[in-house]
């Protein structure tokens, strides 16, 4: 969504705005919220401890939250932290905990007893990503004149 990167975009200016949406009690507004904190972490807007600091706060409270989406959009955000390795523990109990789940719907990855629990699959998912060092994906940003005629 065009808004909701051109918010990211300000990076530290849009992030205590963005952070008092995602403790509001609006669950759309909390996930619009997220969305944007996932962007401005994957552009790399926001380095400095501080708000790196106020981000992983306002995911741990995000995953409390009784709103699968919200839950899955907050493990959609940490995936673009630089050490994400920090949240592996929680992200564990997601994976064996979370109580969404889907009826009639098989699960990809054989977990679960044939049930599909969405959130406990996205959480999996990134941990597989941890554990393997993979690295999440990001924008390619020119480095030349040439290129940006390539892209």
């Amino acid at each position: 969504n065009m808004a909701i990167r051109g918010v990211a975009h300000f990076g530290k200016e849009a992030l205590s705005p963005t952070l008092a949406q995602i403790r509001g009690s609006d669950p759309v507004k909390v996930g619009g919220a997220l969305y944007v904190i996932r962007e401005m972490l994957k552009d790399r807007l926001l380095n400095d401890p501080d708000s790196q600091a106020q981000v992983k706060t306002a995911l741990r409270g995000a995953f409390a939250r009784p709103e699968e989406a919200i839950r899955d959009s907050a493990i959609s955000a940490v995936e673009y932290l630089d050490d994400r390795v920090e949240f592996v523990p929680l992200l564990q109990e997601v994976a064996a905990y979370d109580t969404s789940k889907i009826e009639g719907v098989k699960p990809n990855d054989n977990q679960d007893n044939g049930e599909y629990y969405p959130v406990r699959s996205h959480a999996r998912s990134l941990l597989r990503k941890i554990a393997n060092n993979e690295a999440p994906l990001r924008p390619q940003i020119p480095t030349s004149p040439q290129s940006i005629g390539q892209r």
